[in-house]
């Protein structure tokens, strides 16, 4: 499957497809409160977002790496592997 090429649609496509799996899956950081927050449009702070941030739980946790992949990411296996317990970087 092929990431789409805006952000936040992007982000919105992830977790809508992540919900249909039960995979618990939120936003966090800047993309995050720039959806959420009524006062993140204001000139001051708009910006360009480079990733986005999610947190799962731990059941989730086992399951994401076969969902990002499905949806068209691939895992960084070396950042994965020493810090995976923690933290993952998957591309696009």
């Amino acid at each position: 499957m092929e990431t789409l090429v805006n952000l936040e649609d992007e982000m919105h496509r992830l977790v809508s497809e992540a919900q249909k799996e039960n995979i618990f899956l939120r936003v966090i950081g800047g993309l995050a409160i720039k959806v959420h927050s009524p006062h993140a449009t204001h000139p001051a702070l708009v910006r360009e977002y480079p990733d986005i941030d999610f947190v799962t739980d731990k059941p989730g946790a086992r399951k994401l790496g076969d969902f990002l992949s499905g949806m068209g990411y691939t895992p960084n296996k070396t950042f994965n592997t020493l810090s995976g317990d923690r933290r993952q970087l998957y591309y696009d």
